[in-house]
């Protein structure tokens, strides 16, 4: 799910960052075990991910016009999913 959703943002010029508890908790040693920390931005606080302001890339600023664009054009529908 957590893929998923990084993927999504990506293609609309967003990201995920990740607030992990702690180390040497149950959630942090899962994700670890998978490897989130080479997938993800994490960061140890709410208040250091929003720090964190990176500029976008170039990719993540066509994928967000892209969206904009295809969200404002004339008879747009928006895709439902079901």
């Amino acid at each position: 799910m957590l893929i998923a959703t990084r993927r999504h943002l990506a293609s609309r010029g967003g990201e995920l960052r990740l607030v992990l508890p702690a180390p040497g908790t149950a959630v942090r040693s899962a994700l670890s075990a998978f490897g989130a920390h080479q997938v993800f931005d994490v960061h140890p606080t709410a208040e250091a991910a929003a720090s964190d302001a990176r500029p976008a890339t170039p990719v993540q600023r066509r994928a967000a016009r892209e969206h904009r664009a295809r969200a404002s054009a004339p008879g747009a529908v928006p895709r439902q999913r079901g």
